[in-house]
């Protein structure tokens, strides 16, 4: 469906420009001058687009920057991944109270071994 490939088509983006061999992202601004980045919020917040995920998308990648300086890419790409597993559990019809009970307990879990366990 479109979500998941406007999702998998940010996904690409971001991850090519991730790790030891990434490439720089040549966008071209809403004033047309070019920008090159690696920068995960620069790369979302120049995308043309009025989907809902990018919203989303957004409003992360300015909170994590805000917050942290750092890290936007890490966020937006496990946040695609875990859309997109969210969507193939929703396929095959597992209830969306059982998904987000999970995903709660997920990061209960993550909050505990970040706080006690490392």
């Amino acid at each position: 469906d479109n979500n998941s490939k406007w999702i998998a088509n940010v996904t690409k983006i971001l991850k090519t420009s991730f790790g030891p061999k990434s490439t720089l992202k040549m966008i071209v601004d809403k004033n047309g001058n070019l920008i090159l980045s690696h920068n995960g919020n620069s790369i979302i917040r120049e995308i043309n687009s009025d989907h809902p995920f990018l919203k989303i998308f957004l409003e992360l990648s300015i909170n994590q920057e805000d917050e942290y300086g750092d890290g936007t890419k890490e966020v937006l790409l496990l946040t695609s991944e875990i859309i997109t597993n969210c969507q193939v559990l929703l396929k095959k019809k597992i209830p969306t109270w059982k998904i987000i009970n999970c995903l709660n307990e997920l990061f209960n879990n993550s909050i505990y071994l970040l706080n006690y366990e490392l």
